[in-house]
């Protein structure tokens, strides 16, 4: 008994469906079969990606593209990068929110006024005991959303500032070049 090969061919019709159709292919043809069927894979996955260009660029932010970041930072008239010189906390008791204090430096600007080399001094509440430890953050990088542009010490709420990560650099840097 011999075992003939045969081969699928995918066409679309005229409503965009997808016609196979199975072909006898001699056995000497066997691995062009292989050929055609790794072709086949290859161009489906391919196929499957997300047809949106800004995929690839937002796919570690926490954004979905860019239409997404003006969404999520446009009502803030400020969008930069800092480099933390000092923190320390302020424990205001049990039952309170303690504010983390951080004094850093613009490093980098994306949208507003702030320029590079400028000090800012900002605040959060986080809803913990305060740590004793001063200057833990001392040297990290942070990405801060403000309409404030002031040498006083800003409040910011969770999501205003968050690390510094280089693929959200990137998609800033697409949004706001």
């Amino acid at each position: 008994m011999t075992s003939s090969a045969s081969t699928l061919v995918s066409q679309p019709d005229i409503n965009g469906a997808l016609l196979v159709t199975v072909h006898p292919l001699p056995a000497s043809r066997m691995h062009k079969l292989c050929v055609i069927v790794f072709v086949g894979l290859l161009a489906t996955g391919i196929g499957c990606r997300s047809t949106n260009p800004d995929a690839k660029a937002f796919q570690a932010t926490p954004w979905e593209d860019a239409k997404d970041v003006h969404v999520k930072l446009d009502r803030f008239k400020h969008v930069f990068a800092a480099c933390i010189y000092e923190d320390y906390w302020e424990d205001l008791g049990p039952h309170r929110l303690a504010p983390h204090h951080y004094k850093a430096t613009v490093v980098r600007s994306f949208k507003g006024d702030w320029h590079v080399g400028e000090r800012i001094s900002f605040f959060q509440g986080i809803d913990s005991p305060a740590l004793h430890k001063t200057n833990a953050c001392a040297g990290n990088l942070v990405f801060v959303s403000t309409s404030e542009h002031t040498t006083a010490e800003i409040g910011l709420d969770t999501g205003d500032y968050f690390g510094y990560d280089s693929e959200v650099e990137r998609a800033l840097e697409l949004v706001y070049p």
